[in-house]
């Protein structure tokens, strides 16, 4: 429901510019964290910059982060601590601008090496 808007937030505005104020996206302040959550998304994760890396093969960085905040909505939370992605009508990225919603097949036992 959300996708074209958050699509919308990798435009490169000016640093005081909000992408909340520019989409329909809805703030979501949780415990005093700075930046704020996208209200209503079944997983909200909040990040605490680390480093960053250049890689001069692209013309890219690699940016490290650490997770401070994890919102996960319980309905997407298995007993063994597996989120299902595809409970929560989720989108990922495909490459730059190509999106998916994912959709679980199959899941099986940690694998072992064969005897």
């Amino acid at each position: 429901e959300i996708l074209e808007d958050a699509h919308h937030t990798s435009a490169k505005y000016k640093r005081e510019i909000s992408e909340f104020d520019v989409t329909n996206l809805e703030t979501d302040y949780k415990n005093n964290f700075i930046a704020p959550f996208v209200k209503d998304c079944p997983i909200q994760i909040g990040m605490k910059y680390i480093e960053e890396y250049d890689i001069k093969s692209n013309n890219t960085k690699l940016v490290v982060g650490e997770i401070q905040e994890l919102y996960i909505e319980e309905k997407l939370l298995k007993e063994d601590g597996f989120v299902n992605l595809s409970e929560g009508n989720i989108a990922t990225i495909n490459g730059l601008n190509g999106y998916a919603v994912p959709n679980l097949k199959e899941r099986f036992e940690y694998q072992r090496p064969k005897k």
